[in-house]
């Protein structure tokens, strides 16, 4: 019966530790994802920006290309050629920057490469539960023993009489005690 309750205790310490471990990595997870939203927010207002100046300038550039064509008599075939390019260097650009940004937020770990995951981590918890479980078993075996030693210098220090019945009293507790399986 003592060794159940040890072994129980030891279990809920255990679980107790795993939760303040959980706690602190989630704080620090919280801490990284203010910081890495700071920092996303910096960047969205930059981009505002840019994309303003941006705007500013591609209009001045279109009305400079409307006034030359203009003067030269240029056909429109070529101003929507010379368009479709700028379009698909615009659409390039885009790509290019939304793949550097979603880069630096795996990087950051603000998203998961799940195609870096390991298949392994479903042994390693194994592995963790296994140390976990003999992480218990012998601390319980330790407390178990001090229990019987401080129970055999209290046995010895009684009188003779007493000893007698404290015996029996040992054998029924020891035959009570539950089998824990392994």
């Amino acid at each position: 019966m003592a060794k159940l309750a040890l072994e129980r205790k030891n279990a809920n310490l255990l679980q107790v530790q795993g939760l303040d471990k959980q706690i602190t990595e989630m704080q620090a997870e919280q801490q990284k994802l203010e910081d890495t939203e700071k920092r996303l927010s910096t960047k969205v207002e930059e981009f505002k920006s840019k994309k303003e100046v941006i705007k500013a300038q591609y209009s001045a550039a279109e009305a400079q290309v409307r006034i030359k064509e203009n003067v030269t008599g240029i056909s429109e075939e070529m101003t929507d050629v010379g368009m479709a390019m700028s379009r698909a260097e615009d659409k390039t650009e885009k790509m290019k920057a939304k793949a550097q940004a979603l880069d630096e937020m795996i990087d950051s770990g603000v998203l998961t490469d799940y195609t870096l995951t390991s298949s392994t981590t479903g042994s390693d918890n194994d592995i963790e539960g296994e140390l976990q479980k003999m992480t218990v078993k012998s601390s319980v075996e330790e407390e178990l023993a001090k229990l019987k030693a401080a129970n055999a210098k209290k046995k010895k220090n009684q009188p003779e009489g007493q000893e007698e019945q404290n015996k029996e009293e040992s054998r029924v507790e020891e035959e009570e005690q539950p089998v824990v399986a392994e």
